[in-house]
């Protein structure tokens, strides 16, 4: 293997080097590795019957220090997240089954029942509506997939299906400094910080006849909650939560 050498890279030595092979490179090394081989003036000392170093002392520092900037550089990753965070999706889904099945719906078992959303608007709406189909079908419900085909319609609507979030520090909060160059964050430094998210769901069903369009079932209010806190202390060498979603509790 060879490294390419410029012609005028030992301009202040007297020797003309094109190349040089890996094995000179070391062997170059071995030999000016004693403190009199780069002390001014010193004499040289090589180990009795070698050849003599094609390259000095200097250009040999030089060529280390760039073999050392080539080969040592560094490794930047780039991650990418997701707009909504895990926590914030296992909160409201939680909310959402603990609204649903506090409920039972045994009074459409053996029925024909098709579950129309066009009355659902919320956060994750088709987790809502799944959900409201599998408490159906536990019941002994038959979900058709047409209205024609159904015996009951039941429309699910949403109050709320969200989260409330509030936090405390102890310390500096992080805020922006005016510079120069323009704005600077200053980080914040945190002694002790609590994270708190509160996620609420409040929905209701409206049942009725396909053919006579007469009320069948209504559930009334259908409440279901969820929590999570989250602590740190001494900036965040100590953390620790608080949580009742079931998925976070088995970690």
């Amino acid at each position: 293997m060879a490294f390419p050498v410029p012609k005028n890279f030992c301009a202040s030595s007297r020797v003309k080097v094109t190349t040089i092979s890996l094995s000179e490179i070391v062997r170059c090394w071995t030999v000016t590795r004693h403190w009199k081989d780069v002390l001014p003036n010193a004499t040289k000392v090589r180990p009795s019957g070698s050849s003599p170093c094609p390259l000095p002392v200097e250009c040999l520092l030089a060529l280390g220090i760039a073999l050392m900037l080539l080969l040592g550089g560094c490794t930047l990753s780039t991650m990418t997240n997701p707009p909504r965070s895990v926590t914030e999706q296992l909160l409201l889904s939680t909310a959402a089954d603990r609204a649903i099945n506090a409920y039972g719906f045994f009074a459409f078992a053996q029925k024909k029942v098709y579950v129309d959303g066009s009355y659902l608007e919320s956060y994750d709406s088709k987790y809502v509506l799944g959900t409201v189909r599998d408490a159906l079908s536990r019941a002994g419900a038959c979900l058709v997939d047409t209205m024609t085909n159904s015996e009951i319609v039941v429309e699910p609507r949403s109050g709320a299906l969200s989260i409330d979030s509030g936090s405390s520090l102890l310390g500096l909060p992080q805020i922006g400094a005016p510079s120069v160059a323009g704005s600077v964050g200053i980080p914040e430094i945190a002694i002790y910080k609590s994270t708190r998210q509160h996620a609420i769901a409040k929905l209701a069903l409206l049942a009725y006849s396909t053919k006579t369009g007469e009320r069948f079932f209504s559930s009334g209010t259908l409440f279901g909650d969820s929590y999570n806190k989250e602590y740190s202390l001494l900036l965040g060498l100590l953390e620790w939560y608080r949580t009742d979603i079931p998925e976070r509790k088995r970690k």
